[in-house]
């Protein structure tokens, strides 16, 4: 999505955060947006965040160090 709609992001900074208990299945998220920014690209305004640990613990702080607190958060929470 962000590669078809880069000219919305100009002048505007986007934080992805990622916050995943289990180290698996967190290395297979970063690894699946790795392959996604090779082959389409990624914007220089899109930051992404990955981090190991409990939505509970983690997410605040997460999106406290990406900067992501300025502003709207628009986020997905799931519960598996």
């Amino acid at each position: 999505m962000f590669g078809e709609f880069t000219d919305r992001l100009a002048g505007r900074h986007l934080a992805m955060v990622l916050v995943e208990e289990d180290p698996d299945r967190l290395s297979v998220l970063a690894d699946r947006l790795a392959v996604v920014h090779g082959e389409l690209g990624r914007p220089a305004e899109l930051s992404v965040h990955t981090v190991q640990g409990t939505c509970a613990q983690q997410l605040v702080p997460a999106l406290g160090q990406a900067g992501a607190t300025g502003g709207p958060v628009l986020a997905y929470l799931d519960s598996h």
